[in-house]
């Protein structure tokens, strides 16, 4: 059986993030976050009752839920958010980073990719996409290829 770890979940405004949140998890301890209170909770509740065996908390700080995880997801919204970036910056150190791109993966990380080494200059940063409703239908890209296989096990082994 795979290391639980900590996944935390910043931006929740996309369904593919949620969708890929309430799977992982089922294996995983996961941390929630977002400004939009309503939803935080709405999502929360949603999670809770297709996971009610997983262990699922909403956190209030960015800085918290970042600090406390192994794993950081981000939704693209989020990402381009940039006094967020620069509050979590500090704690995200040696940390794996998923972005999670709703639209034009490709476009995004080329455009984005000197500006997200710049940000997270000690952890490794992933684009990630969910083509479509089914989870299993995702890709992932990253511009050095390193370290993706490890990753990708981590998303599709776990989830």
């Amino acid at each position: 059986m795979p290391q639980r770890k900590t996944v935390a979940v910043i931006g929740l405004s996309k369904a593919n993030i949620i969708l890929l949140a309430t799977k992982i998890a089922q294996y995983h301890t996961v941390l929630l976050f977002d400004t939009d209170a309503i939803l935080l909770n709405e999502v929360y509740l949603k999670m809770h009752s297709e996971n009610p065996n997983s262990t699922i908390e909403i956190v209030n700080c960015p800085i918290d839920a970042s600090w406390e995880a192994d794993v950081i997801l981000f939704s693209d919204s989020f990402f381009y958010e940039e006094e967020l970036i620069q509050k979590i910056k500090k704690v995200t150190t040696g940390k794996v980073i998923l972005i999670l791109w709703s639209q034009n993966m490709d476009l995004a990380v080329d455009m984005d990719q000197a500006k997200i080494r710049n940000l997270f200059p000690f952890s490794k940063v992933f684009s990630i996409a969910v083509k479509s409703d089914n989870y299993d239908d995702f890709f992932l890209k990253d511009k050095d290829n390193e370290d993706i296989q490890s990753v990708m096990a981590f998303l599709s082994a776990n989830c």
